[in-house]
C-alpha cells in the first residue's frame, strides 16, 4: 500500500513517543501534533487496518515492523536534514521546521546523492550515519540515527515532490531563504535534472486562498464541478493542486454572473472556446438586462404602492354621469401580448398617419377601448382611438370612422397607472350601488399622457364604465 504523508506524520510522531516516554498513547499524538481526537482515532484505526500499528486493550499502540520501518525512515530522515541544513548555516530551529517540510517531498534518489554530498564533501554525519552514503543510489532509504533534537514541527505538506528547491518558496508553507540559497550553492546544476512540480494543498488553504469555503468546495466536489485533486485513503483528507486555483478563480467568476451550478460545469468546459463562451455571456448579459427592466419596474410600483398607502386615508373617487357625443376617429384595433403593451397600438397609429395632415378635435379624446369579455394574462384585445376634423383614408391598420354617442360612469384621477385598479374597483362598486348595469366595454381616457409628460404623477386618466339604467 502506498501511504501518504498524513499517515507518515502520524507514525514518525508514535516513534518519537516512544523513545520519549515508552509507551504511545493517542492523546499524546493529538497534543503533539496539533490535531483533534477524533482525527487521531480515524487515521489510528486506518493504519491498525493497513497492518502498521497494534492496539492493546488499555488503547497502548504499538509499531508493527513495516510501521516501524516508515516511522524509522521519516526520523532518520528528518534527523539528517536537520543537521545538513545548520551545517550549510541555517540557525537550528529554522532548520528543524525547515526538515520537517523537506523530509516527506524529497525522492529517494535526492535524499541519497544529498547524503552522499554531506558524508564526502562536508563531512556532516558522524558514524551512526555513515551507512547513509553507502546506500545511496539503491531502492532502499538511506539509515541514520535515530536522535531527533530540538522540537518537532508539523506543518501542512505537498503531496507531490517538488525537485527544484527554487521552487518551494512559492508554496504556503516555504522554506526559509537562508536554507533555500544554502541548498542551491551545493547543488551543481549540470549534474541535477530539475522539473517544476506541483504543490498539493490541503481544502483549509486552498479555502484560504481561492477565497472558497470550505463547506462549498465539498459541495463543489459532489456535484462534480471542482473535484480535489487527491484523497488520502487513510485520513479522508482532501488536497488541491496550485493549477485547481484557476479553475476556482473562474468558477467564482461564473457564480458572480450569475450562472447557476449545472451552467458553470457546462461553461467551464467550453472556456478555451472564445467564440462559444462569448456567446454564452452576450446570452446571460440579454437575460440580466431584461431581469434588471423587470426589477426597476418593480420598484418604481413598490414606490407607488408605499405613496398610496401615505394617502389611501384621503383617496376619495369622484364617480359621475357623462355622455360622449359621436365623434370621427382614427382607430387601430390590435391583439398585444399585455395590459403593459400597449404602446405598440399607439406607435402603429403615429406611424401610419405621420404622412397625413391631421387636424385633431377639439376637444381631442384620445381613448383605449378593452374589448375582452374577461381580464387576460397575455393576447389581450383592444382598440386606440384619436378623434380628429376632417376625412382620412384608411391605412393598413388604422380605420377611420364615426363612434356613436356612450353615456358612462367616469371618474378621472391624476397620477401614475399603477392605482388604476383601485380607480376601477370604485367606478365598478358605485355603478351596482346607483342602480345601473354596464353596456359596454370599459375604455380609459387620456387627458394628460406619456406623450406630453414623462413625469407619472402629471397623468391625468379617466376611467369609463358604459352604463345604463337597470
Amino acid at each position: 500500500m502506498q501511504i501518504l504523508r498524513a499517515a507518515e506524520d502520524y507514525l514518525e510522531a508514535m516513534l518519537m513517543m516512544q523513545q520519549r516516554h515508552g509507551y504511545i498513547r493517542s492523546i499524546d499524538i493529538a497534543e503533539h501534533l496539533g490535531v483533534t481526537k477524533p482525527s487521531v482515532t480515524y487515521t489510528t484505526k486506518r493504519l491498525r487496518e493497513n497492518g502498521y500499528i497494534t492496539m492493546d486493550r488499555d488503547g497502548l499502540i504499538t509499531l508493527t515492523p513495516s510501521g516501524m520501518d516508515i516511522a524509522s525512515r521519516m526520523l532518520d530522515r528528518h534527523h539528517t536534514l536537520t543537521k545538513f541544513l545548520m551545517e550549510l548555516g541555517v540557525d537550528a530551529e529554522t532548520a528543524e521546521e525547515d526538515a520537517c517540510k523537506m523530509e516527506h517531498d524529497i525522492s529517494e534518489q535526492t535524499y541519497a546523492a544529498l547524503c552522499r554530498h554531506a558524508i564526502g564533501k562536508l563531512g556532516i554525519l558522524g558514524e551512526d550515519d555513515a551507512g547513509l552514503g553507502e546506500t545511496a543510489g539503491t531502492d532502499e532509504t538511506a539509515r541514520g540515527s535515530f536522535g531527533c533534537r530540538g522540537r518537532f514541527h508539523s506543518a501542512p505538506r505537498a503531496l507531490t515532490r517538488r525537485r527544484g528547491f527554487a521552487m518551494l518558496k512559492k508554496r504556503k508553507y516555504p522554506l526559509d531563504s537562508d536554507t533555500v540559497r544554502g541548498l542551491m550553492l551545493c547543488v551543481s546544476s549540470k549534474n541535477d535534472d530539475w522539473h517544476g512540480g506541483t504543490a498539493m494543498l490541503k481544502i483549509g488553504e486552498f479555502s484560504k486562498l481561492s477565497r472558497v469555503s470550505v463547506r462549498m468546495l465539498r459541495h463543489y466536489d459532489e456535484v462534480g464541478l471542482l473535484a480535489p485533486s487527491e484523497v488520502d485513503p487513510m485520513t479522508g483528507y482532501r488536497y488541491y493542486s496550485e493549477r485547481q486555483l484557476i479553475t476556482a478563480g473562474r468558477i467564482a467568476a461564473l457564480r458572480a454572473l450569475g450562472f447557476g451550478l449545472s451552467d458553470t460545469r457546462e461553461l467551464l468546459r467550453l472556456y478555451d472556446d472564445r467564440a462559444a463562451l462569448d456567446a454564452r455571456l452576450a446570452a446571460q448579459r440579454t437575460r440580466l438586462e431584461a431581469l434588471a427592466a423587470d426589477t426597476a419596474q418593480k420598484l418604481r410600483l413598490l414606490d407607488t404602492a408605499r405613496e398610496r398607502l401615505r394617502k389611501e386615508a384621503d383617496m376619495n373617487y369622484n364617480v359621475t354621469i357623462k355622455t360622449l357625443p359621436a365623434r370621427y376617429a382614427a382607430c387601430v384595433r390590435m391583439t398585444i401580448p399585455c395590459y403593459e403593451a400597449e404602446g405598440m397600438v399607439w406607435d402603429v397609429l403615429c406611424r401610419e398617419t405621420d404622412h397625413m395632415p391631421l387636424v385633431p378635435d377639439d376637444p381631442c379624446y384620445c381613448s383605449v377601448t378593452f374589448l375582452d369579455e374577461e381580464y387576460k394574462e397575455r393576447d389581450v384585445l383592444i382598440e386606440a382611438s384619436k378623434t380628429v376634423r376632417g376625412r382620412y383614408p384608411d391605412t393598413e391598420h388604422v380605420r377611420f370612422r364615426t363612434l356613436p354617442p356612450v353615456t358612462y360612469a367616469g371618474c378621472v384621477y391624476r397620477g401614475s397607472y399603477a392605482q388604476i385598479s383601485d380607480v376601477i374597483a370604485a367606478v365598478a362598486a358605485w355603478v351596482t350601488a346607483n342602480g345601473y348595469e354596464s353596456a359596454g366595454p370599459m375604455f380609459d381616457i387620456y387627458h394628460v399622457s406619456p406623450h406630453e409628460t414623462q413625469n407619472p404623477d402629471e397623468f391625468v386618466t379617466e376611467v369609463c364604465f358604459p352604463v345604463r339604467e337597470a
